[in-house]
């Protein structure tokens, strides 16, 4: 039974490029921006859009994202957002990337995405630095290169994106596009840590625990740990397990290894199915009917927090 680092494998952000990328964030962080323009007759929008306005372009293309004043229509939404592209709107450039990856008002293309994450990028829109790491660690229209991954990864992280500020620090960590350096990755886990990211909380609190590149101090790692754990991060919940079945930096108990297991277990992890199946052998019929009901409770509360956080 050992602790075990972030279980996340590189392979996963090509398969969470949806999530990362979806439209429904884009009209969502659109809708500030377009705020004082729905104020507007839709008329004077669409005669500012006809003069090659590029806000107007790309206000009137998130009209069509969002069915406003008008019938909501993706295809629409795509091409007035494109003309707003070609006019030199570095968002409209990063949603246009992003359609292209998802098949969005669009057929994919992969051979699309790239130059228009690296458009965006180069008229210094940051969330098309991060879209544009995803390119080049995944190989999306463009030659794989962990280097020029974690070169555009770190552009959005200093711009304070968590995602980016983790992704640094694995890549140092595991000394991917760059030499391994313990020390450097704990300051960007640090960073997504602070803005809350679970993962980034886990895989530090395992760096404190060991006292590797920071110095050793159990009792922030456990603290770490926890809040990874209460995020929904599933290894965080393995380990935090395996501390209370160990007693490292915590009480010795049992049951609540146990109910962090089955919880872990719950969100697939796959060590901790088979610590719990091993652990249950050991326990009273009490102790695991104990641990079960928690671990139910626990679920079924962060299973309605994020359905909150989603309406």
């Amino acid at each position: 039974m050992c602790l075990l680092h972030d279980g996340t494998r590189l392979g996963f952000f090509l398969l969470a490029l949806i999530t990362h990328w979806g439209i429904a964030q884009v009209t969502a962080e659109d809708d500030e921006r377009f705020a004082e323009w729905k104020n507007r007759p839709f008329s004077e929008v669409q005669q500012l859009a006809k003069t090659g306005d590029p806000v107007a372009l790309a206000a009137l293309g998130h009209f069509y994202w969002r069915g406003h004043e008008v019938e909501q229509d993706r295809q629409q939404g795509f091409a007035w957002t494109l003309k707003a592209a070609e006019a030199g709107d570095a968002r409209s450039m990063n949603i246009i990337g992003t359609c292209y990856a998802n098949g969005f008002g669009v057929e994919r293309d992969t051979s699309q995405v790239f130059e228009w994450f690296k458009k965006s990028a180069q008229a210094g829109y940051p969330n098309a630095y991060f879209n544009l790491g995803r390119c080049y660690l995944d190989g999306i229209g463009v030659e794989p290169s962990k280097k020029e991954a974690l070169k555009w990864f770190r552009e959005s992280a200093q711009h304070g994106d968590r995602d980016a500020q983790n992704l640094v620090a694995m890549f140092y960590m595991r000394g991917i596009g760059t030499v391994a350096d313990p020390q450097e990755a704990s300051k960007w886990y640090q960073l997504a840590a602070d803005q809350g990211m679970a993962n980034a909380q886990g895989d530090l609190a395992l760096m404190y625990l060991h006292g590797d590149g920071v110095p050793k101090d159990e009792a922030k790692g456990v603290g770490l740990l926890k809040a990874a754990a209460e995020g929904g991060y599933s290894q965080g919940m393995y380990n935090l397990g395996v501390l209370y079945q160990t007693g490292q930096g915590v009480k010795l108990q049992m049951t609540e290894a146990l109910k962090w297991y089955l919880i872990a277990d719950a969100l697939s992890n796959e060590p901790a199915r088979e610590a719990a199946a091993a652990l249950t052998e050991e326990l009273t019929k009490i102790q695991v009917n104990q641990a079960t009901r928690e671990a139910t409770e626990w679920l079924e509360k962060f299973a309605a927090a994020q359905s909150a956080m989603q309406e």
